[in-house]
């Protein structure tokens, strides 16, 4: 059973799969559809009317979803190539910068944001189920992805906060793959239940953070420093050491 989830690569439970699943691979799912996210959108790029192309691909991975959930996490990604070529417009056409000029927009895109929250109808972008409302899903999602950057921009003011948040986000692949083996491994029902006994008015959600997220920093910190695997957490030290090799060839 174990194998037939680790091969299907699910990222959660559906009656739609080739075959029976009954175990979802995990959080880990994001990967497998950004590989074929970045893989479609390079070839799409290379065609006439990308956009066209971009949208039919979503359009088949969604809608061939609520038929059959192919493995590898394949359909999350033909939508997901969407995100990522409107990340790519974004950056071309510097809608950011559009957004500086204009700050009433982090207001509306907070309130697009908030009407989402509240009017939630639950969702799992790993079987591309985006829930009862879908387009509100879609919107919300990009309006809370300008209101997490402008937030982010905020904290870059305090350099401190800022510098430290930065080096935890260039280490969030390797949280959270620590993160996965100790939810897998540890006997966490046990302990949370002993915890919740011992410290009955600190919610479980807060205990569990405080016990693991130590747990989960040591484990990336230990993975920093094993050699080539550490190459595989940390994309920017495959980039230094690339760079190194191109400075001592020539």
């Amino acid at each position: 059973m174990g194998h037939g989830r680790d091969i299907y690569g699910s990222g959660d439970i559906s009656n739609l799969t080739l075959w029976r699943v009954d175990l979802r691979i995990g959080a880990i799912w994001f990967l497998l559809a950004l590989f074929w996210a970045r893989l479609l959108l390079h070839c799409l790029a290379r065609l006439p009317y990308t956009p066209v192309w971009v949208v039919l691909c979503f359009a088949i991975g969604y809608i061939s979803s609520h038929y059959v959930l192919l493995p590898w996490s394949i359909q999350p990604g033909m939508c997901a190539a969407a995100f990522l070529y409107l990340g790519y417009l974004a950056k071309k056409y510097d809608v950011l910068g559009f957004v500086k000029r204009f700050p009433c927009i982090w207001a509306i895109a907070f309130v697009v944001w908030a009407v989402d929250i509240m009017f939630f109808g639950g969702m799992s972008m790993a079987i591309n189920n985006y829930g009862s409302r879908p387009v509100l899903a879609v919107i919300g999602s990009i309006a809370g992805t300008l209101c997490v950057i402008g937030i982010s921009q905020l904290i870059d003011r305090v350099p401190a906060l800022g510098s430290v948040l930065s080096s935890i986000g260039q280490a969030s692949l390797a949280i959270l793959c620590v993160h996965l083996i100790e939810d897998n491994v540890l006997p966490w029902q046990m302990y949370l239940g002993t915890l919740r006994m011992a410290f009955p008015q600190v919610p479980l959600v807060l205990l569990s953070f405080i016990v693991r997220l130590p747990i989960d920093l040591c484990g990336a910190f230990l993975l920093y420093y094993v050699p080539v695997i550490r190459e595989w957490f940390y994309p920017q030290l495959a980039k230094r050491n690339a760079w190194n090799l191109a400075v001592e060839t020539r």
